[in-house]
């Protein structure tokens, strides 16, 4: 696959600045996997906080965003209101893995597919009680929960180890990787619905599963 655009000038300001690829992703966070598939253009240009963290070890923060194809038009003269706008503010923001993956009989801390990090401004959940670890990102894979969440839309998880019925949450069954679905409990029996009325829902014996966390919120593209 040819390389994009911007993976050809990341690999140019990496070289230039002597960084390896081994450096360039424990600088940024990440597998030396995902940087080698954003710079051979396997992986579309990354996210603004993810160029952020990029910028912070071979600099050229604005060419990236650029090539990336962020682009930032400010009229210095004039100003837009907007209605209940938040703005942006460093102390509410935190950094979260975005996990491709939850497979079986690997602990959370261990997961090498960690696709990038995003931030979250947590005004928009709640953290009373929790800490930055009780949260992570998922990156849907398939149609299962469809219309509520899309294929390769990002989930915010809550880890904890019982939702209510009803609730979505991510679980792991029979040893399988993690997957997302509506819960319910029926006895000993858990069963995974799929909001996608095309998918048939799934049983198993409570004892061989295991549920991760609750999923609080999702983050699709603007369509």
């Amino acid at each position: 696959m040819e390389a994009s655009n911007f993976g050809k000038l990341l690999t140019k300001l990496r070289e230039e600045q002597r960084y390896s690829m081994n450096a360039l992703a424990d600088s940024a966070g990440v597998s030396v996997a995902h940087i080698s598939r954003i710079e051979s253009g396997e992986r579309p240009a990354p996210s603004p906080s993810f160029i952020k963290r990029l910028s912070t070890a071979i600099g050229h923060y604005e060419e990236m965003m650029e090539t990336a194809g962020y682009i930032s038009c400010v009229k210095e003269s004039s100003q837009t209101y907007i209605p209940n706008l938040i703005p942006l503010e460093e102390s509410y923001l935190i950094d979260l893995p975005v996990y491709g993956r939850i497979a079986a009989g690997e602990p959370m801390t261990a997961i090498q597919d960690v696709e990038e990090h995003m931030l979250m401004d947590t005004r928009f959940f709640n953290m009373n009680g929790y800490t930055k670890e009780d949260f992570f990102f998922l990156r849907i894979k398939g149609t299962s929960m469809e219309p509520t969440i899309m294929d390769k839309d990002l989930v915010l998880v809550r880890k904890q180890p019982t939702v209510e019925n009803n609730e979505i949450a991510a679980v792991m069954c029979d040893n399988e990787d993690a997957t997302v679905k509506r819960v319910m409990v029926a006895g000993d029996k858990i069963i995974l619905h799929s909001d996608n009325k095309e998918k048939p829902p799934m049983i198993f014996n409570c004892s061989d599963c295991q549920i991760i966390g609750k999923v609080i919120k999702k983050i699709g593209d603007v369509k």
